[in-house]
This record gives C-alpha cells, structure tokens and sequence, in this order.
C-alpha cells in the first residue's frame, strides 16, 4: 500500500500526542511502517527525551531516496512540540564510544584522503582509530556512524570509500576528523571545477 506525503502527516497529527509521551524505540517502529510505505529505504530516529522531541527523517546515506526524504520534509506541518530533521544533521565530534572495553574519543580520531586510480573523482578518506591493533567490519561500521553523526548525512554520502587503520598515521599530514567537513567543501569545489572545465 502506498501513502502518500500529505497521508503520511495526517496520521502522524493523529498519533503525535502519543508519541510524544512514548518510548522512542516504539514510536521509531510505528512511524518505520507508515514511511516504508512511501519509500522503503526512508527510515525514522527520534530523541529519547527532549522539549520539543526531535524526529529525524533518514534515508541512511542512500542518495537514492534523498529526493522522497526532502518532499517528505517540505510537506511537514508545523509541529510546536517536535523538531523535524530531514536527514541527519551535523553533531559534531564531542562524543565517545566503547568498543571491546576500549572507549574511543571521537575528538582524537584523524584521516587522510584516500584516492583510487581507477576512478580518480571518487572521494575516499582514511580513518586512524587509537587503541586498535586490527579493524574489522564492525569497527568500520561504527567509524561509518561516527562519520555520518560528526558531519551530516548529506556530506557523509559523498564518502564513497571509508577505511579504518590503527592510530598514529604514518605521517604528519593527517587530519582531525572535525576538519572532515570542511575538506568534502573542498572537495566539491575542485570536483565541480574541474567539470566545468
């Protein structure tokens, strides 16, 4: 069954007094069933507890869907008790997170752009993680949400090739992960450039 935008807001009005006293997991899941039925690749977060409650309209990266995320949010009603977001904003990078009993301070985290010769316009970046000795997949998943929460989702889905290696980098050149968004700027920039070219 499809819904339309416009459905989708009207049921939310319906349900908002509800949803604004309820556990954020089960409001996540109600609200994930109506938007699948837009777009599946839309997904829901909202804030635990906060004056107005946050709801955050993803489409976890996949550009693909920013267009139904937008008209999603351009459709929103003006809510006095809720924040709507329409895709991740950006955090920043004052936070930390445990990993196997290690906590990682994501203000000590730094990278280095990473580039492929077989296609040289792609923007790929490196990230050094202290306190590890071997990264894995799971690592690379949570260094991928530390990247996506620190910047947006937007900048983040220019990212189209993350790595994880062990902190210190080899060299000087490295940079705070908090710089991040300013070199995908950057990055765009010079891209465009040189396609205008």
């Amino acid at each position: 069954m499809n819904l339309t935008y416009r459905e989708f807001w009207d049921w939310f009005l319906k349900n908002e007094g509800k949803f604004r006293r309820a556990d954020a997991v089960n409001v996540v899941a109600k609200i994930q069933r109506q938007l699948s039925k837009i777009n599946a690749r839309l997904a829901a977060e909202v804030s635990i507890e906060s004056d107005p409650r946050e709801l955050v309209i993803t489409a976890h990266g996949d550009q693909h869907a920013f267009p139904s995320a937008m008209e999603l949010g351009r459709s929103a009603p003006v809510l006095p008790d809720w924040t709507i977001q329409i895709l991740k904003p950006a955090r920043g990078f004052e936070f930390s997170f445990e990993r196997h009993g290690v906590e990682i301070d994501a203000r000590k985290l730094q990278f280095d752009p990473i580039t492929s010769a077989s296609i040289p316009d792609s923007l790929g970046i490196r990230v050094y993680v202290p306190d590890i000795s071997q990264p894995d997949e799971q690592l690379l998943a949570q260094v991928s949400v530390i990247v996506e929460t620190g910047i947006g989702e937007d900048s983040a889905s220019r990212i189209e090739h993350l790595e994880v290696a062990p902190a210190p980098p080899p060299d000087a050149g490295a940079l705070s992960l908090d710089k991040l968004g300013a070199y995908i700027q950057w990055w765009d920039r010079k891209r465009n450039a040189e396609y205008r070219r």
